[in-house]
């Protein structure tokens, strides 16, 4: 296949044509596919011709023989002014000047103008395919750009929560484990605080998770302005926030910033159109006084937390020992509450509930109480709680539900007077699908009036009830069963929802 001519480089033929002009001959290192391209060949001869013929006049070698035919001295000058110029347009020609031209000397004019022509068509073949680089390397440079800020997005999505633009708990993570490393050699102090909002639930339940997801992002700015620039706060999921405190040798700075946060976050929030009051239970854990990996920290955190909330919420707590004594205890409690039942150490109490004005008895409420074989007495203010993080409320609410349907059922055979009786329905039993089934067949069992069956359901379960829970409460009504509100006061439910309780 024939070397196309555009496929040399264009400095490489003009080096070559150089050098021609400045010595006579062509370089020993001439490419073999120059040599044998016929365009360059027929450059080669023109180019020689054009030398020869004005070395040959230059020299005065044609005087005599031109002055024969006739021409004059004058003319014969003008002809070596001519080649003298047609050398120095060559030379510019060799230097990259493709706009120069002759219009004399015949047979000449026509190889000096043919030899411009293929360099100018050469040069405008390597443009051509220059610019075609130029465009294939400037899309190829975008796609990588694109390529690496999609790369970059997805990294920050992944250690990104999406709603409130903060780090996660992949980011947390990565950053405590690298500044403990960093901390073993240098013996700094660090803190990890764990922030949770206290009443988010309810508002979320209440105005709907748009409400909820405003009332995460707002905070988050909050907790943002209150620490340092070289602090890292980072969203944990759900309402639960933790910061990375540097440089914490003291208690004090830590409980001033909590201080600062709690202050912050008790101002109300506008949130379409209502001003909602929230707080913030806080729990610190301190590097290495408390613990020294990752995971024992934020459990240390989390553990003061909680104690925050039993404490009555929108508080701080430091880590301590005595808080992991506390949970060992609480998960003894509650190992020894589901053997509980099995062996006998619950029992059903009433309170009878009296006419002020005669006397007589208007009713009783079914009260749970547990003796322990060692510890004696178990208020119900210590396992009710265990009772409802877990589901052993749900076997404690059957327990007294057929605890009070056997006791009923005993003193109608024995001929004592009855009156109604209420036992509590926790939230869970509340949201439970079988729940009416479960009184029904009860009911059904004993053969038993459901009018003498109280079910108290706490208010604010009752409030944020759902469309299912509603319609347990209506069909519960409908078989003759009471509802009541239990607890009005203690739980935060807005007085204008009273109107709209289905209740009796």
């Amino acid at each position: 296949m024939e070397t196309r001519l555009a496929d040399i480089p264009l400095e490489l033929v003009l080096d070559v044509i150089g050098d021609l002009l400045r010595t006579g001959r062509l370089p020993d290192n001439v490419p073999d596919g120059l040599l044998e391209h016929a365009t360059f060949q027929q450059i080669i001869e023109d180019l020689t011709a054009l030398q020869e013929f004005a070395l040959s006049i230059s020299q005065g070698e044609l005087d005599q023989p031109l002055r024969a035919k006739g021409f004059a001295v004058g003319a014969l000058k003008t002809l070596q002014a001519n080649l003298r110029h047609l050398t120095w347009q060559t030379q510019q020609v060799a230097s990259g000047d493709f706009s120069q031209r002759v219009d004399f000397m015949g047979d000449f004019s026509e190889a000096f103008n043919r030899m411009v022509s293929a360099l100018g068509d050469m040069r405008d073949q390597l443009a051509q395919r220059e610019a075609s680089f130029l465009r294939t390397n400037g899309e190829l440079l975008h796609e990588i750009s694109q390529r690496e800020k999609t790369e970059d997005r997805l990294a920050h999505q992944a250690r990104h929560d999406s709603l409130t633009g903060l780090p996660n708990r992949l980011t947390f993570n990565e950053t405590l484990t690298e500044l403990l490393g960093g901390r073993r050699r240098s013996q700094a102090v660090l803190a990890v605080m764990f922030i949770d909002l206290d009443r988010f639930k309810f508002v979320n339940d209440t105005l709907g998770h748009d409400a909820g997801d405003e009332l995460l992002i707002e905070p988050s700015g909050r907790l943002r302005a209150c620490l340092r620039d070289s602090d890292v706060l980072c969203r944990m999921g759900g309402d639960e926030f933790t910061a990375i405190l540097k440089g914490m040798s003291d208690v004090k700075p830590v409980l001033r910033l909590a201080n600062r946060i709690l202050v912050d976050l008790s101002r109300p929030f506008s949130l379409g159109g209502h001003d909602v009051s929230i707080g913030a239970s806080i729990g610190v854990a301190f590097c290495p006084g408390d613990a020294k990996s990752v995971s024992d920290l934020l459990k240390k955190a989390d553990t003061a937390m909680y104690r925050a909330k039993e404490l009555g919420r929108n508080n701080c707590q430091l880590y301590s020992a005595d808080l992991d004594a506390g949970n060992l205890e609480r998960m003894r409690l509650e190992r020894d509450l589901r053997m509980a039942a099995e062996r006998d150490e619950l029992e059903v109490q009433y309170q009878c509930r009296l006419d002020p004005l005669t006397g007589g008895l208007l009713g009783l409420e079914a009260m749970l109480r547990w003796t322990h074989p060692t510890r004696g007495t178990v208020p119900p203010s210590e396992f009710i709680p265990i009772a409802e993080d877990s589901d052993l409320i749900l076997q404690l609410g059957d327990f007294v539900l057929q605890a009070v349907c056997d006791q009923l059922s005993k003193w109608e055979q024995l001929g004592v007077p009855v009156a109604p009786i209420a036992i509590n329905l926790s939230r869970k039993q509340v949201r439970r699908r079988d729940c009416l089934e479960r009184i029904e067949q009860i009911l059904e069992l004993y053969e038993l009036d459901p009018g003498l069956l109280v079910i108290e359901i706490p208010g604010d379960a009752l409030f944020k009830a759902g469309e299912p829970e509603l319609e347990l409460i209506k069909r519960l009504r409908t078989l003759g069963v009471q509802v009541v509100l239990d607890g009005f006061g203690a739980d935060q439910v807005p007085l204008f929802g009273l109107s709209g309780m289905p209740v009796d």
